[in-house]
């Protein structure tokens, strides 16, 4: 307990949360203990979470961190590597929160205080976290001590992108927006149950769709007024979650085939691991490691240094 809560005195320190919160969460650990608090994981009987170092094909060294919570549904890292985390996969239409693990990912996570129905994808931008409301058709906007800022109404909000500036939102139903001072200025209509989106850097966006029952997922890239520059059928069955590295590289999760792939500007797309069952979310840390959650075991979060 004592641990628990000088990681949180950490993260006071670092304007994560203020005194309000940590009392808010010390009374849930006094009374039904932190892990309580988090819905469809899987822990130990004790609180310290395994890490096994393994390497990969093409030298990706990859840190396994479990028990994780299984169902994330969005993942964003702020600028001092605290990792937050929505757990509403699984668990669509039903009550959901963020939480908040600090590096190196081997902690107990933290409740932020933020919940809702559906909590859906997050984003940090300039000191701001962005979360997507799916079911209250809402997205709202938090300072850097997770208080409320503003919110816009979008119809089924499910993730968001940044091309460095400015910040987009995508819905389940297939449009994409741009934020803007006073609403949400939607450019296309055209995309059919989108999951992730990233900006390519060539005017264009990378978005995976999801699988149908009479069709493959696709990975998608599509020009800004929502035509369809390339359609990346290479063989990956249901493309989920999405992360542009900053050398070009586009790193992509296969959930149905338990692959993370990495998708050159130019060459043939190769494979990252196919070790662990359903990556879902991929995001990168502050020190440009690749971050994956997965139902591997029930439950396991990746941490993957990406060669030089």
């Amino acid at each position: 307990m004592c641990r628990i809560f000088k990681f949180l005195a950490a993260i006071i320190n670092r304007g994560l949360i203020n005194h309000k919160f940590l009392l808010t969460v010390a009374g849930v650990l006094l009374t039904v203990g932190l892990m309580a608090a988090i819905p469809d994981s899987t822990r130990s009987e004790s609180d310290q979470s395994a890490v096994i170092e393994q390497v990969a094909p093409g030298n990706y060294k990859i840190a396994e961190i479990s028990p994780f919570p299984r169902g994330v549904m969005g993942m964003a890292v702020n600028d001092d590597g605290v990792l937050f985390f929505s757990d509403t996969y699984s668990r669509l239409d039903a009550s959901s929160a963020v939480y908040a693990l600090a590096p190196p990912y081997s902690g107990d996570p933290v409740p932020t205080g933020i919940t809702g129905r559906s909590v859906a994808g997050l984003m940090w931008h300039e000191e701001k976290l962005y979360v997507a409301f799916l079911n209250r058709n809402e997205i709202i906007i938090y300072d850097s001590e997770l208080e409320f800022l503003e919110s816009r109404v979008v119809d089924s909000p499910w993730g968001f992108a940044t091309d460095g500036e400015n910040v987009f939102v995508y819905t389940y139903y297939g449009q994409i927006g741009l934020i803007t001072n006073n609403r949400v200025n939607v450019f296309t209509e055209s995309l059919q149950y989108p999951l992730d989106m990233e900006f390519s850097g060539n005017e264009s966006l990378w978005i995976t769709e999801a699988s149908q029952p009479d069709s493959l997922g696709r990975l998608l890239e599509v020009g800004f007024r929502g035509e369809v520059k390339r359609d990346y059928a290479q063989g990956i069955k249901y493309p989920f979650g999405l992360q542009q590295y900053k050398n070009g590289n586009l790193y992509v999760t296969d959930k149905e085939s338990g692959v993370i792939y990495v998708v050159p500007p130019e060459g043939n797309t190769a494979i990252v691991t196919d070790e662990y069952a359903s990556p879902i979310c991929i995001t990168v840390d502050h020190l440009g490691r690749l971050v994956v959650n997965c139902d591997h075991n029930g439950g396991m979060l990746l941490v993957i240094k990406v060669p030089q």
